[in-house]
């Protein structure tokens, strides 16, 4: 075979590369990269050298790759989704909430959703009360009353910052 041919199958393979990337896998642009290399050692040197950088390209190239993305997707920095995000969120009751056992209703980010007290909160949380949403317990909002926030600010569990920062915000 001609460095000529070579060359022409060098092309061949680097378009292909790039048309699996326009595909959207990534191993696409790593073969159409490694190919327009290879085509331009082909040029200078051996074919054996090109083919030698080639592989030695992919096989370092495609395994580096697939351990950066795997640890930049499952990095637990993902955006909380569903009722979750409301987690930290002040809400108002809209409907009375008895106990832990009976649920109420509460109003967080426009929106309204059934809630319960948090577990060392016993008291009945009335219409129109401030609460802090404080977890998700399967469809249920945990909420803990602004006077339960007060009592931890009383006991050192939270800073002054912290209660103002929970009670200035916005519920609506």
């Amino acid at each position: 075979m001609s460095a000529g041919e070579i060359a022409l199958i060098w092309g061949l393979v680097s378009i292909a590369g790039f048309v699996v990337a326009g595909l959207g896998l990534i191993e696409g642009l790593y073969l159409g990269v490694g190919a327009l290399i290879a085509l331009g050692l082909v040029l200078v040197a051996p074919a054996w050298v090109s083919l030698a950088v080639f592989t030695l390209l992919l096989v370092i190239a495609i395994p580096m790759t697939r351990i950066m993305i795997r640890r930049t997707k499952y990095d637990g920095n993902a955006p909380a989704t569903g009722v979750s995000r409301y987690i930290g969120a002040p809400a108002t009751v809209t409907a009375p909430i008895s106990d832990t056992a009976s649920p109420g209703q509460v109003r967080v980010g426009g929106e309204y959703f059934q809630a319960r007290v948090t577990f060392d909160h016993y008291a009945p949380v009335h219409l129109g009360t401030r609460v802090l949403v404080d977890g998700v317990d399967g469809s249920l909002l945990v909420v803990t009353p602004e006077s339960a926030l007060r009592e931890r600010y009383a006991r050192g569990e939270i800073t002054y910052e912290q209660l103002e920062e929970m009670l200035e915000e916005d519920v609506g």
